[in-house]
């Protein structure tokens, strides 16, 4: 059986209407300040220690309009709200759990990694709740969903680095099902544009560095991997397809790693660096086509184009660590921006390739009336059509809309509304 290649489709090559996104505010977490900074993009202005955070304050997100912040110290997730950007409460985790990284789920939850008590957690943010906990192996960090699937980073530290792991958590169970062995010292997990799991394994800082293990979301097996050197932590990865890691060196110093998503090709490598300024402790991809760098050493945020130049560069609090962008919106050239619908996502196929049939997750606004998602060939012929509405799943069985199988090759599922535009790849295997 071949396997094909699976490649993203831009917009255009879809012919799908191309709206200018922007974000009117950057959230900027101090991991030494423990404070909260916001830079309103627009204006350029910096306003400063907002909010105060916790101790060890380790990762920031946006999400369910408020803004999450990981407490290592305090061990609890600290509730924000961005518009009046006060703290509205806390989901507390006990001692010597050690939270360290989160990650936004389908239903609206996140999980959170709990690094010393080698344990899960699945938090409801409305209801600031602890749902359940999940034990899973040592040294937990990054984590990333798929599906019906939560895939976790094993660090492995037991007085040195054994091999990284990445455990499969079957989140309707709450079972961990399969582990998944990769390099050492896995920290971070994100997507790729070739549709597959990108887990960045930052490896012993002594003797083995940096390598990305590609990981097929649908067979659990390694595809391919990509050596970097040097020791990356973060993890973001443009419109264009290009990944940028960040390395914040001890003793001082650091800079940006790349490669291609898509065709692995390595663009910055230990080789050949990208100098951005001080230690990078966090990389954050903007919807408009920027990369948000987080400069520990200089106390800076810099906003880098798709052409690695620096194009603004914001003064913040000490150790900038994280940082989370508002959400996007868009706007016609000409025209006052407008905000984008909410809700009109889908997710990544599952299982991609697949060969009999695929489910395609989606999440549709109540305010969004008449929405479809479409299955489109590689020349843009519209082959099967999906009338939705509200959270579910497509259960797409290869066929287009007159129940005949279509061939084998490459295909995109797109969003079809006047106001929104989305598009993954999925790949059809004979």
């Amino acid at each position: 059986m071949r396997l094909l290649l699976v490649a993203i489709a831009t917009l255009s090559l879809l012919s799908l209407p191309v709206f200018g996104q922007i974000h009117q505010e950057a959230y900027v977490m101090n991991g030494l300040a423990e404070t909260l900074d916001v830079i309103e993009l627009e204006s350029g202005s910096v306003l400063s220690n907002v909010e105060p955070l916790g101790l060890w304050p380790n990762q920031i997100l946006y999400h369910q309009d408020r803004l999450l912040v990981i407490n290592s110290g305090y061990n609890n997730l600290q509730i924000i709200d961005p518009v009046s950007r006060n703290t509205i409460g806390t989901v507390e985790f006990g001692a010597d759990h050690n939270p360290y990284y989160m990650c936004p789920l389908s239903d609206g939850r996140v999980a959170v990694s709990q690094l010393l008590s080698n344990s899960m957690s699945i938090v409801n943010v409305i209801t600031q709740h602890e749902d359940t906990s999940v034990t899973v192996g040592s040294g937990p960090e990054g984590l990333i969903q798929d599906g019906n699937e939560l895939f976790v980073a094993m660090t492995n530290y037991v007085g040195g680095y054994l091999p990284g792991q990445v455990y499969v958590i079957n989140l309707s169970s709450y079972q961990v099902t399969d582990s998944i062995t990769v390099g050492i010292n896995p920290q971070w997990i994100g997507r790729g544009h070739d549709g597959n799991l990108h887990v960045v394994c930052t490896g012993d800082y002594a003797t083995v560095f940096g390598q990305i293990y590609v990981v097929n979301p649908g067979t659990h097996q390694v595809v391919t991997t990509v050596t970097l050197g040097s020791s990356p932590g973060t993890w973001a990865v443009m419109q264009s397809g290009v990944a940028y890691l960040g390395v914040n060196l001890w003793g001082g110093g650091g800079h940006l790693l790349a490669y291609n998503t898509q065709t692995y090709q390595v663009l910055h490598s230990e080789a050949n660096p990208l100098q951005v300024g001080g230690g990078v402790m966090g990389v954050t991809a903007g919807e408009d086509g920027k990369l948000y760098i987080c400069t520990t050493e200089t106390d800076q945020v810099k906003v880098m184009d798709s052409n690695e130049s620096i194009v603004a560069t914001y003064n913040v609090g000490d150790g900038p660590q994280s940082l989370a962008l508002s959400p996007a919106v868009s706007s016609v050239p000409g025209n006052q921006p407008t905000v984008a619908p909410d809700h009109f996502r889908l997710g990544q196929n599952y299982p991609n390739p697949f060969n009999g049939a695929t489910t395609i997750p989606y999440d549709v606004s109540a305010s969004l009336q008449g929405a479809s998602i479409e299955i489109v060939n590689i020349t843009g012929q519209v082959v099967r059509r999906f009338h939705v509405s509200g959270a579910g799943n497509i259960a797409w069985d290869g066929t287009d809309d007159s129940g005949i199988p279509i061939a084998a090759g490459m295909y995109w599922a797109r969003t079809a509304s006047p106001l929104s535009a989305m598009v993954i790849p999925i790949v059809h295997l004979p």
